[in-house]
């Protein structure tokens, strides 16, 4: 038999029972695959939903990014656990999958800002719970012990779930998204008059903002 994995393969007797192994031939996805490098060990377990917030932001900049672009994102977080097409478990993820999950994640950011905010969107708030009872089918729940009690838990499979679980937090926490002033992407807001998703990005935009300003008087003291 052949497999497009894993090239020619020896055909031998038929397996007993007890060693039945099933063969799937995968077409080999265009554009390659992300594929985990090594195996990670229980001491350094991979939390993502502490970090859910600049994840999110990394992951708007990287649905319009280039493969490279997706494989920078995918170094510094992981992949997300979409898989490849046609065989949605197989342990690696599709480029081509990756960036498309991307984009609908971005799609879903905006679309959940613009009702929060009551600007017209196709969607409505019908169809982001429709969504989250998708996309969050596979979350449990759990608790970690604390001295006085207990503290809750969602422990997840997929990085994908990480982040549809953060907004999930954003719209039933009553928490609200806002656009950054200079780049452009959607962030929460860690404080009612935050205007830029991070420090760099406030710094870039006063910079910008001083060397206008800097132009303008030269011009006008000629």
């Amino acid at each position: 038999m052949r497999s497009s994995i894993f090239g020619q393969l020896p055909r031998v007797g038929g397996p007993s029972a007890g060693e039945t192994v099933n063969v799937f031939k995968l077409g080999w996805p265009p554009g390659g695959i992300f594929v985990p490098e090594g195996t990670p060990s229980p001491d350094s377990a991979y939390e993502p939903i502490p970090v859910a917030r600049a994840i999110l932001l990394d992951a708007q900049r990287a649905a319009t990014a280039d493969a490279q672009g997706l494989l920078t994102f995918v170094n510094r977080w992981g992949v997300l656990g979409v898989g490849i097409s046609g065989k949605d478990d197989f342990p690696a993820d599709g480029v081509g999958k990756t960036g498309e999950a991307l984009r609908e994640l971005s799609e879903w950011i905006a679309t959940l800002e613009a009702l929060q905010h009551h600007r017209p969107t196709d969607r409505t708030w019908s169809d982001v719970i429709q969504l989250f009872e998708t996309r969050l089918g596979g979350v449990r729940l759990s608790a970690r012990q604390l001295r006085d009690g207990l503290v809750p838990r969602f422990p997840v499979a997929r990085l994908l779930d990480a982040l549809y679980l953060e907004l999930w937090g954003v719209v039933t926490r009553g928490k609200q998204l806002r656009q950054c002033k200079r780049c452009a992407r959607f962030f929460i807001r860690g404080r009612e008059d935050q205007i830029f998703c991070t420090g760099p990005c406030a710094r870039l935009w006063h910079v910008r903002k001083w060397k206008r300003a800097h132009r303008r008087a030269k011009k006008l003291r000629r």
